[in-house]
């Protein structure tokens, strides 16, 4: 039993002190801890797992045996470190009786990223610590320059004792610096009969207090499952997957909040949200949205063999892809469970022409819902959908159908390259028109419409500005369009990514049924991109068997796998919408980062998108260079590949931006942010900035004061 007021500090005390608690549950079971001492080696080095009916890596933020369960780990710097000591036993004498022992003192500096905290400890002294923005100062190299940045930052907090006293102090302030790190890639906190436990098994930020509730955690759940198991002797492999899950699940949230806090950390003055106006992180389970399903990222050993289209499988190791917009997350439970239940049948028959008849139920009724996509009031039937071969299939098969070589499309610019792409497959004219954050424009579309034009198409949320059309929008596009005689044809595969609380996504078919032909997927929203599956959802039954008879579904051309189908349904299910709602949390909280990290730069700029888990950023002018250069250069330098903003991809109006998708976890984010900030101070040192020339004189300015402050 532990005397009061006693701190453990050293792992092996700290595990045994709670294990000889139940040690009566462990039955014969010998816990061995592990004492690697360097990171090239594995556990069996130093503690022969073979010896023991399991080992415990407890080695810390730098464990060897973490690294030995999951080689593609990679710990990284968050940007930030904290400089602590301790008062001098003068100042601590007179100051103490200022300060509640016990208690934390907070102090917030108007400079961006900078806090200090105070505590008197048990013994009387005084401990201070200042949490650091490494963008504004960088990590001390010895001992003087510690001190020297220590009595620096004290200076920032003129009100509290004792900074003064720190500022002031004739002797050198004892000071050690401690860089707050993460770690990306973490898979499997077991190997064999070796499991993780504490810092070792999960790095979480200083900012989300967790160090030690996570270990006593890791412990509790360890202790809990051994008695539920009630095997004899331990099956760990199987105790080792069930812990594994659960201490994953459950840490995998607060570390990335963690990460978040950081990163406003880092973008805002500390006393302008700090304690004031904290950001809030959840994962929503409110009547209003729902509860929310669990999110786990897929192997990477999968993602490589398996992830193409500009990710995982089609770069080098080491280099982080926020390319392709497919989530690297494992998709919904559910899904899994129904594929199962309908390979289990071992019959694999024909499926009905235009989709079986529970996918085609699904799609419209995810269409017909409140809050779905119809809005309330409205409806479709499942006779108007047509269950076709992805998302961009079915865009093939509608502008197939109903574009001829004498006709013309009005299309946006920019947008995803495959509208423009297919629409010119079929002989038709395009014509661009621009569009931007601000969505619709009546004036615009006017200016570029003839009598030629009869389609219009629509991305809806926008790909890649990230924009959602508003209900009165769309109104007025329907007003606008029925007017002219034109058809929509309204791309809403990103309809399941809103990410903004306060924005609703509207269908255009609820303001204009009768002329707008609807293209859906469910590679975006529930991670599907490999089943291919999609939908058309037509003006009519008629529509829908014209279309089906055109396309050759009837006689088996044309078709989407019942598998890709039945995956579909269980996606829309409450179980897959519920995952999906997860993935909406994360996704707002994942953009946010981004575009947090690129903004602090000051080579780039971007703003949070409504829609999609897509960030648009601008190249700072004064780089001159292309979005191809900055893309290539990102990738070969900072081992972080993005889209870039080339008319091949998006647009002539493209020109000058970058596109990256958030679809991975946050410590992948975080370190790719890391990397692109590191990059990005490069270019700012060893770049002449162009800042008299360029025509945009606020940016001039804007550029201009950032580099001097650097």
């Amino acid at each position: 039993k532990l005397a009061p007021d006693t701190y453990i500090v050293s792992r092996g005390p700290f595990l045994d002190a709670i294990l000889s608690q139940r040690r009566h549950s462990i039955r014969k079971a010998t816990l061995a801890l592990t004492a690697a001492k360097d990171a090239e080696s594995s556990p069996s080095d130093h503690v022969p797992p073979s010896k023991y009916d399991f080992v415990a890596g407890c080695e810390g933020a730098r464990s060897p045996t973490r690294a030995w369960m999951n080689p593609d780990a990679s710990v990284f710097s968050v940007g930030t470190f904290e400089l602590m000591g301790l008062l001098s036993p003068v100042d601590s004498a007179r100051l103490r009786s200022s300060l509640v022992p016990g208690h934390l003192h907070k102090y917030l500096a108007s400079e961006t990223g900078l806090a200090m905290g105070v505590v008197v400890l048990h013994s009387g002294d005084v401990l201070w610590y200042f949490q650091v923005n490494e963008d504004n100062h960088a990590l001390p190299d010895g001992p003087n320059a510690t001190c020297d940045l220590a009595r620096t930052l004290a200076a920032s907090f003129p009100g509290a004792p004792v900074a003064v006293a720190i500022a002031t102090q004739i002797d050198p302030p004892t000071a050690y610096v401690w860089k707050a790190t993460a770690v990306s890639n973490m898979e499997t906190l077991h190997r064999d009969n070796v499991l993780l436990f504490g810092d070792a098994a999960h790095q979480f930020h200083p900012f989300s207090s967790q160090g030690v509730n996570g270990a006593i955690d890791d412990v509790v759940t360890f202790l809990d499952l051994v008695q539920e198991l009630k095997q004899q002797p331990l099956d760990m492999d199987c105790l080792g997957r069930l812990y594994s899950r659960i201490r994953l699940d459950a840490t995998k949230p607060l570390v990335a909040e963690g990460l978040v806090f950081s990163s406003k950390f880092k973008s805002q003055p500390s006393d302008a949200w700090m304690h004031k106006t904290p950001p809030v992180f959840e994962s929503s389970s409110s009547d209003e949205e729902g509860s929310t399903g669990v999110l786990r990222m897929a192997p990477l050993a999968v993602l490589r063999q398996r992830a193409f289209n500009y990710r995982w499988a089609t770069v080098p190791k080491g280099v982080i892809p926020l390319t392709a917009a497919d989530p690297d997350f494992a998709c919904s439970d559910a899904i899994t469970q129904h594929l199962q239940a309908e390979v289990a049948l071992q019959v694999c028959p024909y499926a009905p022409a235009l989709g079986l008849a529970e996918f085609r139920h699904a799609i419209a009724s995810h269409f017909s819902t409140k809050d779905g996509h119809m809005g309330e009031g409205s409806s479709i039937s499942p006779d108007q959908v047509v269950a076709t071969n992805s998302a961009a299939s079915a865009l093939a098969v509608v502008m197939n159908f109903l574009l001829t070589p004498s006709d013309a499309i009005l299309i946006p610019d920019p947008v995803d390259f495959l509208i423009p792409l297919t629409a010119r497959k079929t002989g038709a004219s395009v014509v661009r028109f621009p569009v931007d954050r601000r969505g619709l424009d009546i004036d615009v579309l006017d200016a570029h419409y003839t009598r030629k034009i009869k389609f219009l198409a629509l991305c809806n949320p926008h790909n890649p500005l990230g924009f959602v059309y508003s209900a009165a929008e769309l109104q007025l596009l329907a007003q606008w369009a029925s007017r002219r005689g034109i058809t929509i044809i309204s791309d809403e595969v990103w309809s399941d990514t809103v990410v903004n609380r306060r924005t609703a996504f509207h269908s255009m078919a609820t303001f204009y049924p009768e002329s707008t032909w609807t293209v859906y997927g469910l590679s975006k929203g529930f991670a599907l991109a490999g089943c291919r599956v999609g939908a058309v959802v037509t003006p009519s039954k008629a529509a829908a068997d014209a279309l089906g008879e055109h396309a050759g579904f009837f006689s088996t051309v044309e078709g989407v796998s019942c598998l890709s189908q039945i995956a579909a349904v269980a996606a829309l299910s409450e179980a897959g919408l519920a995952w999906n709602r997860a993935f909406a949390v994360h996704c707002r909280a994942a953009t946010q980062l981004v575009v947090e990290a690129l903004n602090r730069t000051g080579v780039f700029e971007a703003v949070s998108p409504s829609g999609t888990f897509l960030v648009w950023a601008k190249i700072c002018p004064a780089l001159r260079l292309t979005s191809d250069q900055v893309a290539q250069r990102l990738r070969d330098e900072a081992l972080v590949s993005v889209v870039p903003g080339s008319e091949k991809f998006f647009g002539p109006g493209a020109s000058g931006y970058i596109r990256i998708s958030c679809a991975t976890d946050m410590e992948r984010l975080s370190e790719a942010m890391q990397r692109v900030s590191e990059w990005c101070k490069t270019q700012r040192q060893t770049v002449v900035w162009n800042v008299d020339v360029d025509e945009n004189a606020t940016e001039q300015l804007h550029f201009k004061q950032y580099c001097s402050l650097q």
